[in-house]
């Protein structure tokens, strides 16, 4: 699922996220029970060739019979593009 919301003409905000749980009588231990995912960026046109955007997101996965194993994890960039 996802948004997109034009704040300006060279200005733009994008959200999405997602979820994975696949079917728990079918999982052994220690396999991914769940995965998922968020994330969200800010985009600026500079032209309308040159663009830049930064963005962050959020993976998390849940491991059956393991919830020590359960992890989070986050990541950021930043692009520049040039369409040509």
């Amino acid at each position: 699922m996802g948004a997109q919301v034009h704040l300006t003409a060279r200005w733009q905000i994008n959200a999405a996220c997602g979820e994975d749980q696949p079917d728990g009588s079918a999982l052994r231990a220690g396999e991914r029970s769940k995965n998922q995912t968020y994330m969200t960026n800010l985009t600026f046109s500079f032209s309308p060739r040159v663009r830049s955007a930064w963005e962050w997101g959020r993976f998390l996965a849940d491991y059956k019979t393991q919830p020590t194993a359960n992890s989070i994890s986050d990541h950021a960039n930043m692009t520049v593009s040039y369409v040509y």
